[in-house]
């Protein structure tokens, strides 16, 4: 023991009070009840005993000139109440209750009456005042805070809770008041009201959830003996994301990533950030030339787990280069002007997802959290860019996490599980060449050249065509059955794999009604222009691509496109699948400038049941015209020569058999 310390002994079990206690030198140590006290330096012994058994404790008191100390700093009062002051000791950093009588001087002796060691409050509030005391010899102070409460009264953690505008765990938090009789925090009904800003928040069960974006006060209150106990916090609902940043790594090279002050793209702002690779960068050094997310050590699934589901940020390109993009080890390069589908990546200019990277314009890349995670199971969060261009300089800002998936715009890409086929929307299809592309490194300009004159719509159409209310409007401006063509966005991906796999998901045959305005030239194309064929409307046989093309109407194939009429046209994707294709993309494309067509009811089959095995019945039909034993004339149901006729003569050669064709 030390020279003021005092230890109580610990029996296994019995009754400390009903022992007898004794110390062979009471200059060193007494005892009081099991209660040992150091009186003085030096090794005595304490016997104990049962009335039966005697056992001896051997106790050794040092001194190491550590004085003891009143142990605490802060202390409650209530109005009305009368509570004992504690006696309460700090010594070598431990806790140790005494027999102690104070005496206190108060800054301000409105607040508390003192008696002996019994304290009252008197008026709400708080005051300094000096506790005193004289313990073995040693004059002992202490400053203290005194908090004067009703004996009902409440606290609150915090002044502010921040949540965020999400509906998610990020949306929510305890409201953080608590309610208290005298000391002891008590779990009675709290009545909780919104003063203001309803608009943004509102309670339930204690927990604040967000509504929109703005600031609330909250303000509880509970009644008993009369005491009305009330506390109020303000709650702040922030925007549904987190600033964050792009850092530079440790690096051998001199790229630049600063801070601009300047105007880019009709923007200026305190968050942006200037981007040049360093003089030297070439393939084989480029991502040394990167700038990271700050986070990159933390895992996606972490970063998942606390509530963010996108990493964001807004990039003004410049360069001709192709952009790598990607986390880690999980990357691809993006062209300038290509369009794309990526399982982690969407891309959103001017209020709309474009999933095309456009040169000297605002892009926002947003990063899908979970798509990472599902692609690479432990994947860190390094999330880069770099440009292999030492010529060019981009801009950064605003990088960020968002919380939800409000911030990006709705592609009214739905899917319904009908059973036999997953019905989809129109806006399964996307313009394929929104923008220039191909751009040259060496002259800057694009290969493949698209204006707002010359680049097709495809927009939803508010008349009636043949019936139909719900279709979508294709017209191109130009010539070009490439830079007019539409493509299917779920054939858009980073692989060919990918593609094939993402619309087996919904199926193994997409179908779509078409309703050509004239007699135009379609091309249909998949496996990125690997099978296709130029539709003439109105002539083209088609029976001979039936292996991965069908036109249907009224129940039965049909041999040709034709104009005026809503038409079904069919692509069985799996069965063509050819993994030497680098691309997965399925498009049409009307080859004429000015051409209308409509386009409706896009849907993924499961097999090849809805489509007939009849074939149309022949305007102009052919037959034998005079004697017709030994002669036959039969359409051919399968093989190469499907939907054709087959003729067959068995009679002499001089005999006289005519195949006659109306037309």
């Amino acid at each position: 023991m030390d020279r003021y310390e005092e230890v109580v002994v610990e029996l296994e079990k019995g009754d400390i009070s009903a022992l007898t206690w004794t110390s062979a030198d009471e200059n060193i140590v007494t005892v009081e009840d099991g209660r040992l006290i150091a009186q003085g330096k030096g090794k005595t012994t304490v016997s104990v005993s049962d009335g039966k058994t005697t056992e001896n404790i051997t106790v050794t008191v040092r001194n190491s000139g550590v004085k003891p100390k009143i142990g605490f700093t802060e202390l409650n009062a209530y109005i009305g109440v009368a509570t004992e002051i504690p006696g309460l000791l700090n010594y070598g950093g431990k806790d140790m209750y005494a027999n102690i009588q104070y005496t206190v001087d108060f800054e301000d002796d409105s607040y508390i009456q003192v008696d002996g060691n019994m304290m009252e409050g008197l008026k709400l509030g708080e005051v300094q005042g000096t506790i005193s005391t004289v313990w073995k010899g040693l004059n002992l102070s202490q400053d203290v805070t005194f908090y004067i409460y009703e004996s009902i009264y409440m606290t609150t953690e915090s002044d502010t809770v921040e949540i965020h505008n999400v509906d998610s765990k990020l949306g929510r938090a305890p409201i953080g008041i608590h309610l208290f009789e005298m000391d002891t925090e008590i779990s009675e009904l709290i009545h909780y009201d919104v003063v203001s800003g309803e608009e943004f928040v509102r309670i339930e069960d204690g927990i604040v959830y967000a509504k929109a974006e703005g600031q609330a006060e909250i303000e509880a209150s509970y009644s008993k003996y009369g005491i009305n106990a009330t506390a109020s916090v303000m709650v702040n609902v922030l925007p549904n994301y987190v600033e964050t940043q792009m850092v530079k790594p440790i690096t051998p090279y001199a790229i630049t990533y600063e801070k601009y002050a300047g105007s880019v793209g009709g923007r200026q702002s305190d968050n942006m950030y200037a981007y040049c690779a360093g003089q030297t960068v070439k393939s084989d050094n480029c991502f040394e030339h990167r700038v990271v997310n700050k986070d990159v050590d933390i895992k996606i699934m972490d970063l998942y787990r606390q509530g963010y589901r996108y990493f964001t940020f807004d990039v003004y390109y410049t360069s001709n280069e192709n952009l790598m993009v990607g986390c880690h080890n999980k990357t691809y390069w993006l062209a300038v002007g290509n369009l794309f589908r990526s399982d982690y990546l969407t891309i959103i200019s001017d209020g709309k997802v474009t999933n095309c990277l456009e040169k000297n314009k605002w892009n926002t890349l947003c990063y899908d959290l979970r798509g990472l995670w599902e692609i690479g199971y432990g994947l860190p969060a390094n999330i880069f860019y770099f440009v292999n261009d030492p010529t060019s300089v981009s801009y950064l800002m605003n990088v960020r996490y968002y919380l939800d998936d409000k911030f990006i715009p709705d592609e009214n890409r739905v899917y319904e599980d009908k059973g036999d086929y997953v019905q989809a929307t129109n806006d399964e299809f996307d313009v394929a060449v929104p923008v220039s592309k191909s751009y040259s490194v060496t002259t800057g300009e694009p290969a493949v050249v698209v204006t707002e004159e010359t680049v097709p719509t495809y927009t939803p159409y508010n008349g009636n065509i043949d019936g139909r209310t719900d279709a979508y409007l294709y017209h191109t401006q130009a010539t070009g059955k490439e830079t007019n063509a539409l493509v299917v966005s779920t054939s858009l991906n980073t692989t060919y794999a990918d593609g094939i796999w993402r619309m087996s998901q919904k199926g193994s045959y997409l179908a779509w009604d078409i309703y050509p305005q004239e007699n135009s030239t379609i091309t249909f194309s998949m496996n990125g222009g690997k099978k296709s064929v130029a539709v003439q409307v109105g002539e083209t046989n088609v029976f001979e691509e039936e292996s991965w093309f069908t036109v249907i109407k009224d129940g039965k194939k049909q041999s040709v496109l034709t104009a005026g009429e809503w038409q079904t046209v069919v692509i069985a994707f799996v069965d063509n699948y050819d993994d030497s294709s680098a691309l997965s993309n399925i498009t049409f494309g009307v080859h004429e400038a000015n051409v209308d067509t409509y386009v409706s009811n896009v849907r993924y089959y499961k097999d090849n049941s809805f489509i007939p095995t009849a074939y149309e019945d022949e305007k102009y039909a052919p037959y034998v015209y005079g004697e017709s034993a030994g002669v036959s004339l039969d359409r051919v149901e399968t093989g190469s020569f499907k939907g054709a006729y087959e003729y067959i003569n068995t009679n002499a050669v001089k005999a006289k058999k005519h195949l006659y064709h109306p037309t």
